[in-house]
């Protein structure tokens, strides 16, 4: 009997990943490649135009918030779905076989 020894393809994400990936549709400039540039970017603005952008950053880290506690959970609904999944296949497993040979 021959046993699959391949394991599944591991992918590693940190958390810095997973920020850029959502505040890039939020905000761009507070994507972590963007913001050492924002001072050059932003150089010349007035008090009045840097407090509406710090108040746009303000609430895009509100939006950011929101949406990665849902991606944690659902995250957490899919490993619990797959580690039910799992002990399923390993009951199966060791369920007596019916050999009709």
């Amino acid at each position: 009997m021959q046993t699959d020894n391949t394991t599944p393809p591991t992918i590693e994400v940190d958390f810095k990943y997973i920020y850029d990936l959502l505040m890039t549709d939020i905000e761009p400039d507070l994507v972590t490649g963007n913001m050492p540039y924002l001072d050059a970017a932003y150089e010349g603005e007035t008090e009045d135009e840097k407090e509406v952008r710090l108040e746009r950053y303000r609430m895009a880290f509100e939006v950011f918030t929101e949406r990665y506690e849902q991606l944690m959970d659902l995250w957490h609904k899919e490993l619990v779905k797959g580690k039910s999944n799992i002990d399923l296949e390993v009951l199966k497993k060791d369920l007596p076989q019916d050999n009709d040979e």
